[in-house]
């Protein structure tokens, strides 16, 4: 199936409303290595790791973005589509339908990967990861894909200030992003990202609220 109709489809997007509070947390972070963006429906998750996305893509020569769901299909009617909507047209160098590879004229790539493919998980090497609906993914699926998190950067030329401020921060670290609707104590997210007293080192968690989008 082709989804090359999609590209620019919803570029207007990004001159249009405002960040919640747990976008802007979301996205000015460059403290912790693992970050989770918790939210209930509609309230725009998937559109700021979207804009994440895309923001780390054009900001390296050789970006390795890995844009994860639990299953493929659904990150195909989803997740796979919110990010290419975001992308104007004259920022793609080559869509590839089949491989879901999204090479920018910047040297970077998005791969759009389902959970279910560990073989292919676990032959790349990323520089950045999103994983969307991440309640649906099982803690062995978000350790491998973590572990895949070890690529160099090498900054795409700017004038743009504040792009150049975010090359500069995003070179220290390889991150993992993560967005989900709040889930029970009981899940792994919770102990790992919320509970205090179990939260893993460099992890953190924000709140976007539906009201405020």
């Amino acid at each position: 199936m082709a989804y090359d109709h999609l590209i620019g489809q919803g570029f207007d997007r990004w001159g249009q409303g405002e960040y919640t509070p747990g976008q802007r947390e979301f996205l000015v972070d460059h403290t912790h290595r693992a970050i989770l963006l918790s939210g209930s429906y509609r309230s725009g998750k998937s559109e700021g790791m979207g804009r994440a996305i895309l923001r780390h893509a054009l900001a390296f020569q050789d970006g390795r973005v890995g844009v994860f769901r639990a299953k493929l299909a659904s990150l195909k009617k989803s997740t796979m589509s919110t990010v290419l909507q975001l992308t104007h047209p004259s920022w793609v160098a080559d869509w590839n339908n089949s491989e879901l590879i999204l090479r920018l004229v910047t040297g970077s790539e998005i791969y759009f990967l389902g959970c279910e493919f560990a073989d292919r998980i676990g032959s790349i090497e990323l520089t950045e990861a999103y994983l969307d609906e991440a309640h649906e993914i099982s803690q062995e699926s978000y350790g491998m894909i973590v572990g895949r998190l070890s690529g160099r950067l090498t900054p795409y030329p700017t004038n743009d200030p504040q792009m150049a401020a975010y090359q500069k921060e995003a070179q220290k670290i390889r991150k993992v992003y993560l967005a989900c609707n709040p889930k029970s104590k009981t899940h792994w997210l919770y102990s790992h990202f919320v509970d205090p007293t179990s939260r893993k080192p460099g992890a953190t968690c924000y709140t976007s609220n539906s009201i405020s989008n």
